[in-house]
């Protein structure tokens, strides 16, 4: 009987042993395989890591894996100071690159306006360049500002605008009392800023003769002359938006014609007491 315990109490022994024994395989296992799960996440994060690296921080890599072009056409802006002085003549961008950084020319009493394509569109720093070279023209402001010699002031301002077809803004500040002539090739911007252009005399004089291109902005050009209140060349061009062309007097127009080009948008008004328009040739009113 004690024989039978002894094995018995061996038995058990030996059972728990093996259990143990067991039981720490298992943990082992289960240790070892986490291990290597967070080895190899460490694995695979290190090669996304790798992969950004190379990708997005190595530019010269993305060059020769071709996921952008190396050799990007190139093309030359040229700034056109239009009179004035500019310290930056040139500049090379990138083909469908932001044109960047613009140059601010100066010029003796003027302000600079901006700088435009000789299609009058404006340039920012956010213009994209295209697929050609392209100059770029400097706009220059007349500010017309004092009151009390506005009504000389004008016209010797617009006697002085070069003859090169570049345009030239001129700012009113205020009514104004003259009578102007744009002669050929010159360019004029007539910004009114809301005020208006008059000419009190009744006698035989047009309040606007136009030689060249002029283009009315947002005023009024009123006239109690005998005569027109504007009057186009046979090769002038005017240009006018949300203004009015008013003409007060018994027997004149509001604008004759006499072969030019004249363009009207935007909210623009054209009164007369007599013809509101006379059209000198066979040439329409746009």
């Amino acid at each position: 009987m004690q024989k039978i315990l002894e094995y018995q109490k061996g038995s058990i022994s030996l059972f728990i042993l093996l259990s143990l024994l067991f039981f720490l395989v298992i943990v082992t296992s289960v240790g070892v395989s986490f291990r290597n799960k967070e080895e190899k996440i460490d694995s695979e994060s290190a090669k996304i890591k790798s992969t950004y690296e190379k990708y997005i921080g190595n530019e010269e890599q993305l060059y020769q894996e071709k996921m952008i072009p190396k050799d990007k056409p190139t093309h030359i802006i040229r700034f056109d100071a239009n009179g004035g002085i500019v310290s930056e003549e040139t500049k090379e961008v990138a083909e469908d690159s932001k044109v960047g950084q613009l140059p601010i020319p100066t010029k003796n009493g003027l302000n600079f306006g901006g700088w435009f394509t000789d299609k009058d569109e404006q340039i920012t720093e956010n213009t994209l360049m295209g697929k050609t070279d392209i100059t770029y023209y400097a706009r220059w402001i007349i500010k017309v500002t004092d009151e009390e010699s506005i009504s000389t002031t004008l016209h010797e301002v617009i006697e002085k605008v070069p003859k090169d077809n570049k345009p030239t803004e001129i700012q009113l500040s205020s009514d104004t009392v003259d009578n102007i002539e744009i002669k050929e090739n010159q360019n004029i911007i007539l910004n009114m800023q809301g005020n208006t252009l008059e000419n009190k005399d009744t006698g035989s004089k047009n309040l606007v003769n136009n030689g060249g291109r002029l283009e009315i902005i947002n005023g009024t050009l009123k006239s109690n002359a005998q005569w027109s209140t504007l009057e186009n060349a046979q090769n002038g061009e005017i240009i006018i938006k949300d203004s009015t062309i008013e003409s007060t007097g018994n027997q004149n127009q509001a604008i004759v014609n006499n072969g030019g080009t004249i363009t009207i948008n935007g909210n623009s008004y054209i009164s007369a007491n007599a013809y509101a328009v006379q059209n000198r040739s066979r040439n329409y009113l746009y």
